[in-house]
């Protein structure tokens, strides 16, 4: 980490504070991956879907039909690049690009839009120590951490997905460097112990924290307006709330 941000020309008593925040935790997602070199291009059959294709074509028609069901439309389409494949590798695939703040594509999610294949994503195998749609990202403003990027299309507003259940080594970085001071946490239910100690993680180190917990649904299963009314209702984190749920879990287990 440290020799990343001398090549930032990061001055030396930030980078002595940084290495200082980062001790205060056992949880640190620094350590989760080290490779931060990533080259990546669309697969060569990639279409975007904001081209209407003339005549029959019954895939667009299909991956149009996809994302309406999920709640995503032209808008969300032209702003994602989101695009599908006919053939090859990620055939019959709906694919969503993710781009760095610079406008260099750093990853793509690819998923089926037929309902009986059995293989519902299929990713690029390359590391995911990225910052998923770091473009559309204002480091000026609070922050929202999902999991996945229909997660993150239905927030709609500033939200980053983690492309699982924790954040990335660069994405801790970037929050860090760029004075980030508000995290609402949006997890899965099943990553509920992943989501509190990326909270109280953050926490430690000075940022306000909100815990999201969206029992039984996700953001893209609930819809934007739900998923907001919810926010609203939910306070800042607590170290009696990390205390009471490993309490509960506790008893879960017993």
């Amino acid at each position: 980490m440290t020799s990343l941000l001398k090549k930032l020309d990061v001055d030396r008593k930030v980078i002595s504070v940084i290495r200082e925040i980062y001790g205060d935790s056992n949880y640190n997602p620094l350590l989760e991956d080290a490779d931060t070199k990533v080259f990546i291009s669309l697969p060569k059959e990639f279409i975007s879907l904001s081209e209407v294709p003339k005549g029959f074509n019954p895939e667009y028609k299909h991956a149009i039909h996809y994302l309406t069901q999920r709640g995503i439309g032209i808008k969300d389409i032209i702003k994602y690049n989101i695009g599908y494949c006919k053939e090859g590798l990620y055939g019959q695939r709906v694919i969503i690009p993710s781009y760095n703040s610079d406008g260099t594509l750093n990853y793509f999610v690819s998923r089926s839009y037929y309902p009986e294949n059995k293989m519902k994503y299929k990713n690029p195998p390359i590391s995911k120590n990225v910052i998923c749609f770091d473009s559309q990202v204002n480091w000026n403003e609070p922050i929202i951490l999902c999991e996945g990027v229909f997660d993150a299309i239905t927030i709609k507003r500033n939200a980053i997905p983690l492309l699982g259940k924790f954040p990335s080594r660069i994405l801790v970085e970037k929050i860090f460097m760029s004075g980030i001071t508000d995290i609402i946490i949006s997890l899965d239910n099943d990553a509920i112990n992943e989501a509190l100690k990326a909270a109280e993680y953050f926490r430690k180190q000075g940022i306000h924290v909100k815990m999201m917990y969206l029992k039984d649904k996700d953001a893209a299963d609930m819809g934007y307006e739900k998923f907001y009314e919810e926010l609203k209702k939910t306070k800042e984190f607590s170290p009696e709330e990390l205390l009471l749920n490993k309490i509960n879990s506790l008893w879960v287990v017993n």
